[in-house]
């Protein structure tokens, strides 16, 4: 519950709310579920935060919201913009449940439960369209950051399947080595059904980590 709230008040108080709603389930099934998804999480966000806030600042955080620890030099690069500093400077002063990273340097995230509910907030916002090439521009940017398991990732998101299967092939054996079973299962599973048979990758992997 800790990692998933970050000690964040509200945060306690709203699960111990939810926590009073639903007493027949298991405590550890309703920390698991507990999410910026979730519907009371989602609705203190929507109006105590995102709504009140600028329009460039809701598109900045939308965008990055797909990120993990974002670069202020990959994001102004990504949204073709030259104030990603200022404007991430602008959400800690403003307490935006934004944090400056001291690694990788010059980075910043979002609180997981805040970052869960921009993710879903995205996802309503944008068009199919507009979010895989979203999802298609970070993935392309990420290959010249030389960032392959993000790469990948996002190609796969975005529905570019032989960039993905491209670049598995190129990384494939590192990831192997490196023995990162939850996170090829984690690309294995946003993976559609239709392609899992086309792509010889895919399925040695499906038949090695699932």
């Amino acid at each position: 519950l800790y990692t998933k709230t970050s000690g964040w008040i509200s945060g306690l108080i709203l699960f111990s709310q939810i926590l009073a709603e639903n007493r027949g389930e298991k405590i550890s099934g309703k920390i698991k579920n507990f999410s910026g998804h979730h519907k009371d999480i989602f609705c203190y966000f929507d109006e105590n935060t995102f709504s009140d806030l600028p329009g460039h600042i809701r598109d900045f955080l939308l965008k990055t919201s797909i990120l993990d620890d974002p670069g202020i030099d990959f994001c102004n690069r990504f949204l073709k913009i030259d104030n990603a500093g200022e404007i991430v400077c602008w959400l800690e002063d403003h307490h935006i449940f934004t944090i400056s990273c001291d690694e990788p340097e010059d980075s910043f995230c979002y609180h997981p439960l805040f970052k869960e509910y921009l993710e879903a907030k995205l996802k309503i916002t944008f068009k199919p369209a507009d979010l895989a090439k979203l999802f298609g521009n970070a993935a392309r940017l990420f290959e010249i950051y030389n960032e392959g398991r993000e790469a990948i990732k996002n190609h796969i998101l975005a529905g570019n399947i032989e960039d993905a299967s491209r670049l598995l092939n190129n990384f494939a054996r590192p990831i192997i080595k490196e023995n990162r079973p939850d996170f090829v299962k984690s690309l294995i599973s946003i993976i559609p059904r239709q392609y899992m048979d086309e792509e010889p990758w895919f399925r040695y992997l499906e038949a090695g980590y699932m």
